[in-house]
C-alpha cells in the first residue's frame, strides 16, 4: 500500500513537472513570436518612412530645378530679344550709311562738270575712307564708316562752296537734301540703338541674370560715340 502510494506521488509529481515545462515552453516560444514579429514590422515601417523622405526630397528638388529652368529661359530669351534688336539697329544704320555714302558719291560724279581737278581729288578721298557693309555689322564699324562719310562730306560742301554754280545745281540741292535726312535717320537709329544697349548690358551685368548671361556666352556692346566731326550743313 505505502509503495502504490509512492508511485502515484512520483507519477503525479512527473505530471506537474512536464505541465510546468509544457506552459514555459508555451510562453517562451509566444514571446519568441512576439519577438520576431516586432524585428519584421520595425525594418517594414523604417524603410516606408525613408521612402517617404526620399520621394519628397526628390519632388522639392525637381520643383527647385524646374522654377531655375524657366526662370533661365526667361533670362536667356530676354537676352536674345536684346542682341538682336542691338543687331537690327546697326543693320538700319549700316543701310543708311550706304544709302548717304552713294549719294556722295553722285555729287562727286557731278562736281567733274564744274571741276575736274576737285572731282579727281574727292573721287580719291573717296577711295580712301570706303565705309564697311557687312551682314552683322559691329559698333566699332558704324563709328568708322561715320567718320568716313562725315569727312568726305566736308571736303565736299568745302568744294561746293567754291564753286557757286555747283551748289545752285538742282541735282546737288536735292542730294544734299536726301543726305540730310539720310543723317536724321541715322541720328534716331544710333539713338535707339544706344537704348537698347543700355538694358542688354543691364541684363548682362546684373546678377543674378549675369550668371545666365556668362553661360550663354553673352557680353556687353559698344555704344555708339555720338559724332564730333559732324558737318554742318550750308543754307541751300
Amino acid at each position: 500500500m505505502i509503495c502504490y502510494s509512492i508511485i502515484i506521488y512520483i507519477y503525479t509529481l512527473q505530471q506537474y513537472k512536464l505541465s510546468r515545462i509544457a506552459l514555459l515552453e508555451h510562453r517562451f516560444e509566444k514571446m519568441s513570436l512576439q519577438v520576431v514579429d516586432n524585428r519584421l514590422k520595425m525594418p517594414i515601417f523604417s524603410k516606408i518612412n525613408q521612402l517617404l523622405f526620399i520621394m519628397s526630397t526628390l519632388i522639392i528638388v525637381l520643383i527647385i530645378l524646374g522654377v531655375l529652368v524657366l526662370w533661365g529661359i526667361r533670362v536667356q530669351n530676354n537676352l536674345v530679344q536684346a542682341d538682336e534688336l542691338c543687331k537690327n539697329s546697326l543693320k538700319q544704320i549700316n543701310v543708311q550709311q550706304q544709302s548717304r555714302y552713294d549719294a556722295i558719291a553722285a555729287l562727286v560724279k557731278l562736281t567733274r562738270e564744274y571741276s575736274t581737278y576737285e572731282s579727281d581729288t574727292l573721287q580719291k578721298v573717296i577711295e580712301q575712307r570706303k565705309i564697311t557693309s557687312s551682314a552683322n555689322p559691329t559698333a566699332a564699324e558704324i563709328n568708322q564708316n561715320e567718320a568716313a562719310i562725315q569727312g568726305v562730306l566736308s571736303r565736299l560742301i568745302a568744294v561746293a562752296e567754291q564753286y557757286p554754280d555747283l551748289k545752285a545745281n538742282q541735282q546737288y540741292q536735292q542730294t544734299m537734301t536726301e543726305i540730310k535726312n539720310y543723317e536724321e535717320k541715322v541720328r534716331l537709329a544710333r539713338m535707339t540703338f544706344n537704348d537698347t544697349v543700355t538694358r542688354f548690358n543691364n541684363q548682362v551685368r546684373m546678377f543674378p541674370g549675369s550668371v545666365v548671361a556668362k553661360m550663354l556666352g553673352f557680353s556687353q556692346r559698344e555704344y555708339l560715340e555720338e559724332d564730333k566731326t559732324k558737318t554742318e550743313y550750308p543754307a541751300i
